[in-house]
């Protein structure tokens, strides 16, 4: 049973937040559901801000106080040619940082077991 009390703050490793990425693997339906709506429930709060008037004075602010940064989740699933489009944001979206645009990873052990050298190729932390 997987539940998270409203927010999830990332972990600390040696006294500094760790952002990730990270990298969930599980089993293929219920349990794969449960933990992206788990992070679904989250929402993107507490990582994007948008400030200004209009949209062309529009920027984003984000957090970085880690009380206020909630995990986000990419779900990471599909048929070849669908999971080729999730890989496009291993290159630029897994910073490490508050303002990233995912910390986690969350896929199938079957998907992991077919784009194995893909993952490979992503210094996934642990927790």
């Amino acid at each position: 049973d997987v539940r998270l009390s409203g927010k999830s703050s990332p972990s600390l490793v040696r006294g500094f937040p760790n952002y990730g990425p990270h990298l969930i693997i599980t089993s293929a339906g219920e349990d794969f559901d449960t933990f992206v709506s788990v992070f679904n429930q989250l929402g993107t709060d507490g990582i994007r801000t948008s400030e200004g008037q209009g949209e062309k004075n529009r920027r984003d602010v984000f957090k970085t106080n880690p009380e206020e940064v909630q995990l986000r989740a990419l779900p990471y699933h599909g048929d070849s040619s669908c999971r080729g489009r999730l890989r496009k944001h291993f290159t630029n979206c897994f910073g490490g940082l508050p303002s990233s645009t995912y910390h986690v990873v969350v896929t199938s052990y079957a998907d992991f077991v077919k784009d194995y050298t893909h993952f490979c190729q992503v210094s996934f932390q642990a927790v």
